[in-house]
């Protein structure tokens, strides 16, 4: 019972002389040092991470592909998006890792507006804990992607598709650009 009496003495006495503490501040917490980027990195701004529109000269083709759901086993290609984020940029996060294999790789997105442009971005791969777990396999921990999409793409709407290898999946998601 001393024990427990004397801990919440210390803690006071440490709000009293740090009061910031008591916020909830952490003068050793360093938000950019999180376990869900691959890498670790230090990166203060996404600016050298934004990537331009790079419209695509031999379009692919898409016409075969139908729509399909988030998480659905129809095709050999597994995806998920999380979340598309306006901001500073258009962020895209998601999940995408080839079935049979279980396994993952370099994931991209292929937008496509309504007059049939094309446009590919790279993702950035980030940490899937959860995938790992859900599907039983190790190698999917890193199943996760990431993209930071730059605002100069034209007015429209963008149909997303996710493209892992040589697979193509069509998402059931779009990107509106206004201005």
């Amino acid at each position: 019972m001393m024990r427990s009496r004397k801990k919440s003495i210390s803690v006071a006495k440490l709000y009293e002389m740090h009061p910031k503490f008591k916020g909830g501040y952490d003068p050793c917490y360093n938000p950019n040092l999180v376990k869900d980027r691959g890498d670790f990195s230090f990166d203060m701004s996404r600016k050298g991470r934004i990537q331009e529109p790079l419209l695509l000269e031999n379009k692919i083709d898409i016409s075969g592909y139908k729509e399909t759901l988030s998480g659905s086993e129809e095709n050999d290609l597994l995806y998920g998006i999380d979340a598309i984020n306006y901001g500073e940029c258009i962020n895209v996060v998601g999940w995408a890792f080839l079935k049979k294999e279980k396994r993952t790789g370099k994931v991209k997105l292929l937008l496509v507006n309504e007059s049939g442009d094309q446009y590919i971005f790279e993702t950035e791969m980030t940490q899937r804990y959860d995938l790992k777990y859900l599907y039983m396999s190790k190698h999917l921990r890193d199943a996760g992607f990431l993209s930071f999409i730059s605002w100069k793409l034209s007015k429209g709407k963008y149909h997303i598709f996710v493209m892992l290898g040589d697979e193509i999946v069509n998402t059931t998601y779009d990107i509106v650009v206004n201005s």
